[in-house]
């Protein structure tokens, strides 16, 4: 077994703010939530979260032999970044691509309790949120924090302003004291701050209506009742997590990995909706922003662009009726709709359109 003060050092040594060991098991109560958000087609698009239940289910599975996780934790920033002009992005994604600096730090985690490189996949395997684990679960169990309403991991100190990983390890770890978690009691704020009602009971979110998977999984158009509720919300979605009254007083983020990526600090919202392939590569690069696509931010941007009321962006808008990529002609014309200052745009857009949904969108849009 390994000692608590040597994993401790590790743990600060690569680079995390919090660390715990957790069992390699997930509780019943943890499995069955998981069964019904599943059969009920929460899960929306990401067909991937069903087909890897089992493994998610049976941590055992993800590294045979596994006697503990150890669960680690970096505090991000706790509000959303504001661009220039308007448009928010979640607060966990301004900076680099957690995925990448995190997955390093995993390794580094693993060097420092000597475990080598070569003994991948055999004494150690790192997680993330892209690898089928329950990875809130498992920093419950590790005494991180519990899985509040808005089914985030809530930190006593840092709230769930928390991104997390894991290290699944064959050899075990002593445990650290067991500290009194308050749980959230009777709160529903985050329930109630949730702007599309995604939150469905305590602990369930129905990513279908979820802003932060609508603007960064969905591959399409938000249904229409949820496009004027988007807000100003470009990338991701933070109200929930601003809403718990454990975030309010944490110390926020710091982690020279997590400052402001330069794209953010020198792109607006009209330079989001100009984003060509080439350009969508070159400075995004790096940066969480990239999971939404080049299609899904532009398609983003259009629809804040119309929230916002931005007329000066009428130019940028009509550009994309002629983009080959339905989705953003479509996206387009909604806004366009909603502005209600491009009549003849969107009737001769109508005239060239041969996409039977994107005929829809460009006659609703004519009908206002």
């Amino acid at each position: 077994m390994l000692d608590r003060e040597r994993w401790q050092e590790a743990v600060g040594r690569a680079g995390f703010v919090l660390g715990g060991p957790a069992p390699p098991r997930v509780e019943e109560r943890d499995r069955n939530r998981l069964a019904a958000w599943s059969d009920a087609g929460c899960q929306g698009e990401m067909a991937w979260l069903s087909r890897t239940a089992p493994l998610r289910v049976d941590p055992k599975a993800f590294l045979p032999g596994a006697r503990s996780v150890l669960v680690v934790g970096l505090p991000t920033a706790r509000e959303s970044f504001l661009l220039a002009g308007g448009g928010r992005v979640a607060a966990y994604a301004v900076g680099r691509d957690y995925h990448r600096f995190m997955g390093k730090r995993l390794e580094r985690l693993a060097r420092c309790l000597e475990l080598p490189p070569a003994a991948r996949g055999t004494l150690y395997r790192p997680a993330l949120d892209i690898h089928p684990v329950l990875e809130r679960a498992l920093a419950a169990g590790a005494g991180l924090g519990w899985q509040g309403g808005q089914a985030q991991l809530i930190h006593p100190d840092h709230g769930p302003w928390l991104l997390l990983g894991e290290l699944f390890l064959v050899e075990e770890l002593e445990p650290a004291p067991a500290a009194p978690l308050p749980g959230c009691g009777s709160c529903r704020r985050c329930i109630q701050a949730c702007p599309t009602g995604a939150i469905t009971a305590p602990g369930l979110v129905d990513a279908r209506r979820c802003i932060s998977y609508l603007t960064i999984e969905a591959r399409g158009l938000p249904p229409r009742p949820l496009r004027k509720v988007m807000g100003d919300r470009l990338f991701g979605c933070d109200e929930c997590l601003t809403a718990c009254p454990w975030g309010g007083d944490a110390p926020g983020g710091g982690d020279p990995d997590l400052a402001p990526h330069p794209a953010l600090t020198t792109l607006n919202l009209g330079d989001f909706l100009e984003l060509t392939p080439d350009r969508f590569d070159r400075l995004l690069r790096g940066t969480p922003l990239r999971r939404a696509g080049r299609e899904g931010l532009v398609r983003n941007a259009a629809i804040v662009a119309a929230n916002l009321g931005r007329q000066d962006l009428l130019p940028s808008l009509g550009r994309l009726l002629g983009e080959s990529s339905p989705l953003l002609r479509g996206a387009a014309a909604w806004s366009l709709g909603r502005l209600g200052s491009s009549r003849p745009l969107l009737e001769k857009a109508l005239a060239a359109e041969d996409v039977a949904w994107v005929r829809e969108e460009i006659e609703q849009a004519l009908a206002g």
